[in-house]
């Protein structure tokens, strides 16, 4: 998003992704990193934060799915706005069951 690509709705399921990451973490990702440290990382260099060993599998693969979002050569991997609701609902139950 902040390179030569557009806005799409892929950048919201890369922070949906974080959200979840955070909800399953129980964490702050990137912490010690400023925002332009942390805009430069992700977009430029494809940092994402580690999944926790405590995550289920399943939702460890969701959450790393919708995280490959802008990692170059393979942002046609990451999901689409049809994909992303089913993701969204199976996120939402195994949330609730941690």
């Amino acid at each position: 998003m902040f390179a030569e690509k557009g806005y799409t709705e892929k950048a919201d399921i890369y922070s949906y992704a974080i959200t979840v990451w955070e909800m399953v973490a129980r964490a702050e990702p990137f912490v010690g990193m400023s925002p332009q440290q942390i805009m430069i990382e992700v977009g430029t260099n494809g940092l994402r934060p580690p999944i926790p060993a405590t995550c289920p599998a399943e939702l460890a693969r969701i959450i790393v799915g919708m995280l490959l979002l802008y990692i170059r050569d393979i942002s046609l991997l990451a999901p689409t706005t049809s994909s992303f609701v089913f993701c969204l609902c199976v996120c939402l139950c195994l949330c609730l069951c941690l």
